[in-house]
């Protein structure tokens, strides 16, 4: 279903871009949904979606889509950049916490050809591509120990927003440290306590901010998702934007 939805997007780009009403576009990836969890593919599923049902109903369905890969960060980078990650140093599986970007410096991406078309670009919710994560020692960021020595004082590096989006806010991802909001470039908050680990939970040592809880994640990036669209929408003189929302 990813690549499916990334195809169909790429493929009707140059239209859109020619387009003298360029739409507003919204890019939902969700983690770990299956053909058959929406209704409107499986009649029989157990999962309610009225709202993605209506949306095949008033537009279109794709039935014969292939993923680039099974796993979080090669579909990823493939929606966004068009490329099989197999071409990159990621061979096989996931990037790892503390991981360096999979995305080269210099890469035409999704979001930076939709600026060069006068679109507004923002990413909220997951990432799993890979930061320059800043340390205290020079040495390669790590965290087996608990705390780390990861410099959070200092922005990160290589990010989402020298990547195409204007616009940040989300987790690396929400079982890997640092267990904080990232907002452009800098955690939401110093991650000064080691994080707890538990089963079906935070499941890898590293660094947390004080209070945070793995169960606010999905209401903050989706509150988050609405109020982008809602001002965007309502700005005095709207620009197009792309709004890539990236479920946990």
């Amino acid at each position: 279903m990813k690549r499916r939805l990334a195809l169909a997007l790429l493929c009707a780009l140059p239209a859109l871009l020619r387009a003298a009403d360029r739409p507003n576009i919204i890019l939902i990836l969700a983690d770990d949904l299956g053909y058959g969890d929406v209704g409107c593919y499986n009649p029989e599923s157990r999962i309610p979606t009225p709202a993605l049902d209506r949306m095949a109903r008033e537009g279109l369905r794709f039935t014969d889509g292939h993923a680039p890969d099974s796993v979080c960060t090669p579909s990823r980078y493939g929606m966004l950049t068009g490329r099989y990650s197999f071409r990159t140093r990621l061979e096989a599986g996931t990037l790892k916490p503390w991981d360096t970007p999979l995305i080269e410096d210099g890469r035409l991406t999704l979001p930076a050809l939709l600026r060069q078309a006068g679109y507004q670009t923002a990413c909220i919710g997951k990432w799993h591509l890979g930061w320059t994560w800043p340390t205290r020692d020079g040495r390669p960021p790590a965290s087996t120990e608990g705390l780390g020595n990861i410099d959070f004082t200092q922005p990160i590096k290589d990010g989402p927003t020298t990547r195409g989006f204007d616009t940040y806010f989300g987790v690396d991802l929400p079982n890997f440290p640092p267990y904080a909001f990232i907002d452009q470039d800098r955690t939401v908050g110093q991650p000064t306590e080691v994080a707890p680990l538990t089963e079906g939970g935070i499941n890898r040592p590293g660094p947390m901010v004080p209070g945070w809880n793995l169960t606010e994640i999905m209401p903050e990036i989706t509150r988050r998702a609405v109020r982008y669209n809602e001002t965007a929408a309502r700005a005095p003189a709207p620009q197009p934007y792309f709004l890539y929302f990236s479920l946990t």
